[in-house]
């Protein structure tokens, strides 16, 4: 009979070892460049309201697994005292289609959301940044701040803005609990796994400033990283609102290389990341991420 692994939430808080959720994101994201990897089409459905869900799948040949994701979304939850996001995560063996895991996606999706974040930072973002600013202030906001800012990603971050398009009044409120909404997360993961990485975010969130903003056209011209971690399906930010300045050296030499199917469109390299959750994501940052894992696994 097969052995199926199934992990509650707070297994997974305990068991990840956050620096190695950034590589095996970054792995997954090489393997889907060179084609080991394929990601199936995506099921999305408005539920009614504030609410959502959506179903990724796809196969992972290298592990030799396929499996699911179905991932649900309902904003009036936190006034219930539920999480905001449910979901599961289904693994099959890829040679005898047998059940290997079932795993709590709520705990998953907000680290493998954060490690994407900051893949894409270690590639493409100017690694001066000081100024860091997140769109949204959901559940997945503290993992973007703490996965990107604090774990060195951006090592030069001191100044982190929250913004909330639709309630101004949630992103100061976000902002004035953040450290303490980050303490407890590293209370549950990696404060109980590693040590070492513990004293660095410490030393990092001393140092870090968080900032309830209200005008995001404003906060986008101070920012020179920016995440957003939404479920908007409309573009909240026009790249023509975006502050010129370097970026890293690796996402320089591939804007040269692509320039020609970008420029007419972003019209000069910015030292911005933005990633935009069930929205269409910026060519130039598509061309450049997969470009640079492809340039990676050379």
């Amino acid at each position: 009979m097969t052995q199926v692994t199934m992990l509650r939430a707070s297994q997974i808080s305990h068991l990840l070892d956050t620096p190695a959720v950034i590589d095996a994101v970054a792995d997954a994201y090489k393997e889907k460049a060179n084609h080991p990897a394929t990601l199936w089409p995506m099921v999305y459905e408005q539920l009614g309201g504030e609410a959502d869900m959506d179903i990724r799948s796809g196969v992972l040949a290298s592990k030799h697994v396929f499996g699911s994701k179905l991932l649900a979304w309902f904003d009036e939850n936190a006034k219930r005292g539920l999480p905001e996001l449910n979901g599961l995560v289904n693994l099959y063996s890829s040679d005898t289609g047998e059940p290997v895991a079932v795993l709590n996606a709520t705990a998953l999706t907000g680290f493998r959301t954060g490690a994407a974040g900051a893949v894409a930072s270690r590639l493409l973002a100017n690694p001066d940044a000081t100024t860091l600013l997140v769109v949204g202030t959901g559940s997945q906001a503290p993992y973007q701040i703490m996965i990107m800012a604090q774990l060195c990603v951006l090592p030069k971050v001191t100044q982190v803005l929250l913004a909330n398009p639709r309630n101004a009044k949630k992103a100061q409120s976000a902002a004035a609990q953040m450290s303490m909404t980050l303490e407890k997360l590293l209370s549950q993961t990696i404060r109980v796994t590693n040590s070492v990485v513990t004293g660095l975010i410490d030393h990092r969130l001393s140092e870090v400033e968080f900032t309830g903003v209200t005008d995001l056209p404003a906060a986008v011209q101070r920012s020179q990283v920016i995440v957003t971690a939404t479920p908007a399906t409309k573009l909240l930010i026009q790249p023509t609102g975006c502050n010129r300045g370097p970026t890293s050296p690796q996402s320089a030499r591939i804007w040269k290389a692509s320039k020609n199917s970008t420029q007419n469109y972003f019209k000069g390299p910015r030292p911005i990341l933005m990633t935009y959750p069930r929205q269409a994501r910026l060519a130039k940052s598509k061309i450049q991420l997969r470009q640079a894992l492809s340039s990676q696994s050379e």
